[in-house]
């Protein structure tokens, strides 16, 4: 169904039932003034995506009627505007309003007069046109267009993304990374997503690039396209580089599958190249790292190097800990293996130990067996109500 075939609601928001903190979904409590659905009800629930939306302010909303199981028909949300005046009296009757402290119905009518019956658009879209205005101060130009632009900027925003087909986690994410410039970005180089928000790939940003018109060998394209896959390779394969033939081969292969276009190999190596230059990208000899993974890797290593520079061992006699394996076993009515034993006495002594395994080869076990160790020969409780310090040993 086509945005202009929805049904619509015009209503005052009389509630906001409920607001998710970390995105924008919300359940809002409407008072229908008008509408085009089959509804007969005074209100209505609307539930969906929405910006810095005001109890008792007047919007228009483009949706889908649902039967909820518990809470009886609501209004799915598509997309939303807040009701603007439409005519010039009642964009004048509007901007000389209590919202507007210090704008008069004079000042009014000659931003109307200068700027026309769109004079809300244009004054979000660049609050400079207010310098026209004569009589109006610096002050006051930033009032009222900071005024405009937190009733109607922000919900311009989300309801821009949500045309793009970001749903309320995405949108939040990315209103938080760009605020109310961020259709501006996502127009220019919708790409830049792929860096900055997480949870979006290679193959949405193209998507919406292929929608603006970006060429598919733009070099912001293959850009987002191996920052992409030199991550995706690592998921992957477990390895935190990728050789740099395999890296070029993969980018090349994701760019042609996500549009059939031929894509030259030295286009790619030389992005490639810009990245390592930039420090978008790590390289060691023909090897290639993801920032955080190569940064990540070289901070594990130092600790292990501190940790291993410490001690060498921890000695304990071998007759205890064969005593008190063999202790811990009667306790807990089981018998290690050779390979499980091993690992307990190993650990025991170790300043660092690695603990490796798959599924069902007894990691737990083994782990709780080398804490009871520990306890058996330290003189330690694993009981935390037997100590009644405030620093547990």
């Amino acid at each position: 169904m086509q945005p202009e075939e929805m049904p619509y609601f015009v209503g005052t928001v009389a509630a906001i039932f409920f607001q998710n903190p970390s995105n924008f979904y919300k359940v809002l409590l409407v008072h229908i003034s008008e509408t085009t659905a089959d509804y007969r009800e005074k209100e209505i629930v609307v539930t969906g995506s929405f910006g810095d939306i005001q109890e008792n302010e007047t919007y228009r909303f483009y949706g889908e009627l649902v039967d909820h199981p518990k809470y009886g028909r609501q209004l799915k949300l598509e997309r939303y505007e807040q009701e603007k005046p439409t005519t010039a009296n009642g964009i004048v009757a509007y901007l000389s309003s209590e919202k507007f402290p210090g704008i008069g119905k004079k000042t009014a009518e000659k931003i109307v007069e200068l700027l026309g019956e769109d004079a809300i658009e244009k004054i979000i879209a660049d609050p400079s046109v207010l310098k026209q205005i004569s009589g109006l101060t610096k002050p006051k130009r930033e009032v009222l267009a900071e005024t405009i632009r937190l009733n109607h900027g922000m919900d311009q925003v989300i309801m821009g993304l949500n045309r793009y087909g970001f749903g309320s986690q995405l949108a939040f994410s990315i209103y938080q990374a760009y605020k109310n410039e961020s259709l501006d970005i996502i127009e220019e180089n919708p790409y830049q997503l792929v860096e900055d928000i997480e949870g979006i790939g290679f193959k949405r940003a193209d998507n919406l690039a292929e929608q603006i018109g970006i060429a598919a060998d733009s070099p912001r394209r293959i850009r987002a396209a191996i920052l992409h896959q030199i991550f995706q390779h690592a998921v992957q394969t477990g390895d935190t580089y990728v050789p740099a033939e395999t890296l070029l081969q993969q980018t090349i292969r994701i760019l042609e599958t996500s549009r059939p276009i031929e894509i030259q190999p030295d286009q790619v190596a030389t992005v490639i190249i810009q990245l390592v230059e930039e420090g978008k990208i790590q390289q060691e000899e023909t090897n290639l790292y993801e920032n955080s993974l190569y940064f990540s890797e070289w901070g594990i290593g130092n600790s292990i190097q501190r940790l291993l520079s410490r001690k060498k061992e921890i000695h304990y006699p071998e007759k205890e800990v064969q005593k008190n394996i063999r202790r811990i076993e009667k306790i807990f009515g089981i018998q290690y293996g050779p390979s499980q034993e091993q690992a307990i006495a190993e650990a025991i002594r170790s300043p660092l130990f690695i603990l490796t395994g798959g599924p069902g080869t007894g990691k737990t076990t083994v782990i709780n067996g080398i804490v009871n160790l520990f306890a058996e020969l330290n003189g330690l409780e694993l009981d935390p109500s037997k100590y009644t310090q405030e620093i547990f040993p």
